[in-house]
């Protein structure tokens, strides 16, 4: 059996248990590696705000945020930043007006498009859900109007693998998450997101092999 015809049987697979299928983006749809160039060069350009996002993303994921649901991407900006002293307005100015100019362009996954075309032939809704902002990822992906619907975690107020998210994502959309399937690259985030909100996982691999 070919590589694609293991790779189809796979997918026949999953269809049967899944009707819903959410992706994550960054590391899924394409190799993490152009995420981490496009990072770097941001990052050469203003090292300290490469630092302080970082930092603010680590300790946001700690704290105890005491709502009990999803709230507003305004709510979470002003806590990432507070997280590190800074206001809202300081990663907007540094880093998130250059979410859709990237110094290395992204390169999908080999058989991607293919893998989500099989899946909306089969009648299956497809969903991303990432934890930075979609952007134009999807249009530089060659995937543009492909999925029902593209959300960030962001939007929700929290991260990955904070089941929060769960609250926002059946505000946006109507499905069963017991026959829902989250594929992603990151056990902690994306297989953390999945386990904590009662969703099968896939792991993306080697040749875009879910397991």
């Amino acid at each position: 059996m070919s590589k694609r015809d293991k790779h189809e049987q796979m997918i026949r697979e999953y269809a049967m248990k899944a009707d819903t299928f959410i992706f994550d983006i960054d590391g899924t749809l394409y190799h993490i590696f152009y995420m981490v160039l496009n990072l770097l060069a941001l990052f050469i350009k203003h090292p300290r705000v490469g630092i302080n996002f970082y930092k603010a993303r680590k300790a946001f994921r700690k704290a105890k945020w005491p709502d009990k649901s999803f709230a507003s991407r305004d709510v979470f900006l002003r806590r990432q930043a507070e997280c590190v002293g800074k206001t809202a307005e300081y990663f907007n100015t540094h880093l998130y007006r250059y979410v859709n100019s990237r110094a290395v362009r992204l390169r999908p996954f080999k058989g991607m498009r293919e893998t989500l075309e099989m899946l909306k032939s089969m009648g299956k809704k497809i969903y991303v859900y990432s934890d930075f902002p979609v952007g134009n990822k999807l249009e530089e992906l060659n995937v543009p109007n492909m999925f029902d619907g593209e959300f960030s975690a962001e939007d929700s107020g929290f991260l990955k693998p904070d089941a929060r998210g769960l609250d926002y994502l059946r505000s946006k959309m109507d499905f069963d998450v017991e026959r829902t399937l989250f594929v992603g690259d990151r056990i902690f985030t994306d297989g953390g997101f999945a386990h904590n909100c009662s969703m099968m996982f896939a792991r993306i691999g080697k040749d875009w092999r879910w397991s």
